[in-house]
């Protein structure tokens, strides 16, 4: 089935996204993942891939952000970044999207595979919430250190394109630093937190 060819196109190849989505895609009629077809071949949906009716979807803006992700406390608004960012993908491709079938544990397999191959994923443990609520430098300080506590080891999820994101990390970090925290990259024997995964 598809999550079966993209895992193994993804796992075994050195194919992109792109190639790898058009590589599954490409007998559907996809011609390109810039292509603005919007997926139901209706003339009002052409326009470049930088204007097309799908470059205004916002993940904290729209029907969906309400939809919750798993059983967790999180929503799309919330944290559902990578998913909005991937439908836009699927929807400039001109990919016809409807689902055949469903293939429950994907994730599951996904991630022991990814561990198996000996890499490492990393959820997050501290949600500054710069996707949600927070639209503030002072906002998105807040919403992290009042996360900090006793624990030892914390990521926490913010995104570069939020500048107000950015500017509070210089707070976040002068905070950490005199309360006797210190940050490091991320490697692959980093602290991890993993969210529970549902299928």
């Amino acid at each position: 089935n598809v999550q079966e060819q993209m895992n193994d196109l993804a796992t075994d190849s050195h194919l992109n996204y792109k190639q790898i989505l058009m590589q599954i895609y490409g007998s559907s009629g996809a011609t390109d993942i810039e292509k603005a077809s919007c997926n139901n071949g209706d003339s009002s949906c052409s326009g470049s891939a930088s204007n097309g009716p799908y470059a205004s979807w916002k993940q904290y803006k729209g029907p969906w952000v309400d939809v919750p992700l798993g059983s967790s406390s999180e929503t799309i608004r919330t944290a559902g970044c990578l998913v909005t960012s991937v439908a836009m993908l699927i929807a400039k491709s001109g990919v016809q999207t409807g689902i055949s079938n469903f293939n429950p544990g994907i994730m599951s397999r996904l991630a022991n595979q990814i561990l198996a191959k000996g890499y490492q994923y990393f959820d997050w443990n501290v949600d500054s919430n710069d996707a949600g609520g927070a639209t503030t430098s002072a906002q998105v300080a807040n919403n992290v250190i009042k996360y900090l506590g006793s624990g030892s080891a914390y990521i926490v999820l913010q995104h570069d394109i939020k500048k107000f994101s950015v500017d509070a990390v210089e707070t976040i970090i002068q905070y950490g630093l005199s309360h006797g925290y210190n940050f490091q990259p991320l490697t692959i024997t980093s602290p991890t937190a993993h969210h529970r995964i549902n299928n």
